[in-house]
């Protein structure tokens, strides 16, 4: 990821992800996903931390980024092997 769309995620996140509740889907050989509720985050060139701040934490390396779609209620990451997360508002 190149630092404009680490700029833009972290806009979106602070517009309109932060202190809500958000659904985290992992699409691949297997879907699941997981709520985290009052999200908090961290994100840096490396890392992304997701977490409500006390039993709740998702850590995405970015170096396994191959490409990232941002939309205002929704940001989905295209990884390595064939798999995406997707993060949106619950």
């Amino acid at each position: 990821m190149n630092n404009k769309q680490i700029k833009e995620i972290i806009k979106i996140f602070n517009k309109n992800f932060k202190r809500k509740d958000i659904i985290v889907t992992f699409l691949g050989s297997i879907e699941t996903y997981i709520k985290i509720p009052n999200l908090k985050f961290f994100l840096t060139q490396d890392i992304m931390i997701l977490t409500d701040g006390k039993n709740k934490e998702l850590k995405i390396e970015l170096y396994w980024v191959n490409d990232v779609n941002i939309q205002e209620k929704k940001i989905i990451f295209e990884m390595e092997s064939d798999y995406m997360v997707c993060i949106e508002i619950a």
